[in-house]
């Protein structure tokens, strides 16, 4: 018998609670499992304190469940076993053995069981009838599909016997049988019904909460278990707010839930130990289909945290010219992606909008006499006409690995979509000193400092000026809400001046912030705005990066040759009355 531990100690528990054995016999029964290293119904059996009739009896009485007898060798139906996955049904202890219609036979031994029809439904989206089995029987079906090798086309054989037709007949006919062995139908139908109820709900919930996501424009939804607790967040614009309304459901329910938006991405529901990732493409009311990256993650509440990214496919349609640059800034871009080689690198937090900036910059040079390449972990969006290939750390496909191939594929442009170490940039690098444009990604505040960066990688001075054409900075700010903006008198001169403001500026300068309504759910802000800083890598700039300036010495050469920091653009958001002083600080102190 291969039943959990957990689960056997809960069973007895259960038949103690029944009256089946007495409390005493319980405290008995727990201890010489413990102290024996054994399974508390084998000691059960052992001291033969019930025998698996009274057992299984319990079970269908406490829960108005029908008893069933799967003993016969014909017992169970191939076509419903394929139903569900061999580890669901192994792990959780259920077995499919009947379907007629719309309805779902599934048997159990034990009352922990109960807890996974829910997911049933949920998997198959039938109407599903449990009954209770002994015991042996479960497990003689249970250990049959679980030996070695067998699947659902080998399992036909040595569990039903002969395979000719005749037989395979009869074993249908005899499955029906089963369902007619008691007389609690009614109790049971009710029980069911409760159920089926349910998981209606439970699909209705998740549906609103992506329908919902959508329509606010949220880039995450975040569920979050906790020992006695769950919380449902959206990050919109950036910033993550919890939906309070949600989270009684999301609490009263979120194992189905959560098994529900695993099926959606076509994740292992039967797997709760180890991380999972996975994709959902979710069709709105109106037609539009958008896509969700899923990532499941196990912890230590007990429950599986779950983050959903929706991923906006307009970045396909966005153009350079969109992203809101300065026009001399732009032009600096455009130059550098125009160009047919050299390195060019996107830097910032995650969540800054990096590869819509990358995406922009490849919908530019996308034409059918350009080979592309890319690198990416993950691959959010398919690019028509361009080579994309997924990151797998784990079988040895690094960026590294993918780097190496792309230059066999003969590519005129190289996407890499991080360079996290120094043999990557080695050959990122390499590959922009061969006639190849090379766009990439790396975790820096600005971009004086993404040159200190590479430097410190250990990548040689004269291979850096050689290679980097251009360096874009960014971060996503929230916007002002117009429906509600006011003048903010909570801003003095004073703090004008800590973030960098001229007495002449701030003299000019009006501040503005959102009072919240209901245009902004009470925010005070609506929409965000890119903000960039530029940085072309000059004559000057080469020889001070040969030279190993530090970092202030290469910002005071840039700006004598046009640069235009992330900051200052920034305090021009803040005049116009697009950024209030207090989003300012948040996204460009650092």
């Amino acid at each position: 018998m291969f039943i959990p531990v957990e689960t056997a100690n809960y069973f007895v528990s259960f038949l103690a609670q029944q009256g089946v054995i007495g409390s005493d016999d319980l405290s008995r029964v727990l201890s010489a499992a413990t102290e024996g290293g054994d399974n508390a119904i084998n000691m059960l059996f052992k001291f033969s304190l019930a025998d698996e009739a009274s057992m299984a009896s319990s079970v269908a009485n406490a829960f108005g469940l029908e008893l069933a007898d799967l003993s016969e060798e014909q017992s169970v139906d191939i076509d419903a076993l394929a139903l569900l996955p061999r580890k669901f049904i192994t792990q959780n202890r259920v077995l499919p053995f009947l379907k007629e219609g719309s309805t779902l036979h599934v048997a159990i031994a034990d009352p922990a069981a109960l807890n996974q029809m829910s997911s049933v439904h949920l998997v198959t989206g039938l109407t599903v009838v449990t009954h209770v089995v002994k015991l042996s029987e479960l497990d003689r079906w249970l250990n049959r599909y679980s030996g070695e090798g067998l699947t659902t086309d080998s399992i036909e054989h040595p569990l039903a016997g002969d395979s000719a037709p005749s037989k395979q007949k009869k074993k249908t006919a005899s499955a029906k049988k089963s369902p007619d062995l008691s007389s609690n139908s009614k109790d049971a139908g009710n029980v069911e019904g409760a159920e089926e109820a349910k998981s209606s709900e439970v699909i209705q919930f998740v549906n609103d909460v992506i329908s919902t996501a959508i329509q606010l424009h949220v880039s995450d939804i975040h569920l979050e278990p906790y020992r006695d607790a769950a919380r449902l967040r959206y990050r919109l614009d950036g910033v993550l707010q919890v939906q309070e309304k949600l989270s009684k459901f999301l609490l009263e329910h979120y194992p189905a839930i959560s098994t529900r938006i695993k099926i959606m991405s076509k994740l292992d529901i039967a797997e709760r130990r180890l991380p999972q990732d996975g994709a959902i493409t979710f069709k709105t009311g109106d037609g539009r289909e958008v896509d969700l990256r899923v990532s499941v993650l196990p912890t230590s509440a007990g429950g599986e945290r779950i983050v959903m990214r929706l991923l906006d496919h307009s970045a396909f349609e966005l153009k350079l010219e969109t992203l809101g640059m300065h026009d001399a800034d732009l032009g600096k871009l455009t130059t550098a992606v125009d160009a047919p080689q050299g390195l060019v690198l996107v830097t910032g937090p995650t969540g800054s909008g990096k590869s819509t900036t990358l995406y922009a910059c490849l919908n530019r040079i996308n034409k059918d006499g350009i080979n592309i390449m890319t690198a990416e972990d993950p691959v959010e969006y398919v690019m028509e006409g361009v080579g994309q290939v997924q990151i797998r750390d784990d079988i040895g496909l690094d960026f590294k690995a993918a780097l190496r191939s792309f230059l066999r594929q003969d590519p005129e442009v190289i996407l890499v979509g991080e360079i996290r170490d120094k043999e990557t940039g080695d050959i990122a690098i390499k590959a922009s000193l061969t006639g190849h444009l090379v766009l990439s990604t790396l975790h820096t505040n600005d971009a004086i400092s993404t040159i200190t960066r590479l430097v410190n990688m250990g990548i040689p001075n004269y291979l850096i000026t050689a290679s980097l054409s251009l360096i874009v900075a960014q971060r996503l700010a929230r916007k002002v809400c117009k429906s509600c903006a006011e003048v903010d008198t909570s801003v003095s001169p004073e703090q004008l001046k800590m973030i960098g403001f001229t007495p002449e500026e701030i003299s000019q300068t009006t501040v503005y912030k959102g009072a919240g309504c209901k245009e902004c759910s009470g925010t005070g802000y609506k929409g965000r705005q890119g903000i960039y800083e530029i940085l072309q890598i000059t004559p000057k700039l080469k020889q001070a990066i040969m030279d190993g300036r530090d970092a202030p010495e290469l910002y005071e050469i840039a700006l004598k040759d046009g640069f235009t920091s992330m900051q200052k653009v920034g305090r021009g958001f803040v005049q116009q009355g697009i950024l209030s002083a207090a989003e300012y600080q948040r996204i460009l102190i650092f």
